[in-house]
């Protein structure tokens, strides 16, 4: 199983065939995920530092002039990602932890974002229809083999817990969302290795840009 240990191995190793971006791209993703590796015990800083070493992996330097979104992000992301996942890497672990996080992370209706737009006063009152049609869309997703589609569904899970924290709409170790911040942690604590580890796979690939290339120290 990857972690930070072997795929730094792996980065020392090939690196110097990569593409600067991409080098570059990997050094700061794995930074990150090493911290994110020491946090055993604290489940909130681990989602934080592993969500910092998913960004670095795959944000770019797209600007919102040219219609930049985060979902349009993840999807063009992903799309690379399950195309040259030749193992079917992303799947297997998908199907493992399905019975687990996967399932606690679909059902968990307080990291949908169609349910906070109706509970804030939004006219989305059809959200449970909508709730329960992606977790059938990733039923299908699963029996057809698109990880580009399940992928998308639980990072647009992850991506609420994400605004969450990361703008202060949750509380430290807080009762009332620790299944969501449980669930999503371990995702990335294993989804995280892997799509790393395809990237290094294929440096020949277009992995985009750096949104802030080395100018100094980094």
């Amino acid at each position: 199983m990857n972690n930070y240990s072997t795929l730094k191995q792996k980065h020392r190793a090939r690196r110097e065939n990569f593409p600067n971006d991409l080098s570059v791209r990997i050094h700061r993703a794995l930074s990150w995920l090493e911290r994110a590796e020491k946090e055993i015990s604290d489940p909130d800083a681990s989602f934080i530092f592993h969500w910092i070493s998913f960004n670095a992996a795959y944000s770019g330097n797209i600007s919102e002039e040219q219609g930049y979104s985060e979902k349009s992000a993840f999807y063009s992301f992903f799309e690379q990602i399950s195309k040259h996942d030749e193992r079917n890497e992303v799947y297997t672990i998908i199907w493992e932890r399905f019975s687990q996080e996967v399932r606690g992370i679909l059902s968990n209706k307080y990291i949908f974002s169609s349910y906070w737009r109706h509970s804030n006063g939004d006219d989305d009152s059809f959200w449970e229809n909508s709730f329960h049609a992606s977790i059938q869309k990733t039923n299908n997703a699963l029996a057809s083999q698109d990880n580009c589609t399940i992928l998308s569904i639980l990072f647009s899970r992850i991506y609420v817990l994400r605004n969450q924290i990361f703008h202060g709409n949750a509380t430290w170790n807080g009762r009332v969302n620790r299944s969501q911040v449980k669930d999503c942690q371990k995702l990335l604590a294993v989804l995280l290795p892997c799509l790393l580890n395809i990237m290094m796979d294929n440096p020949d690939k277009e992995w985009g840009e750096l949104a802030y290339p080395i100018k100094g120290n980094d």
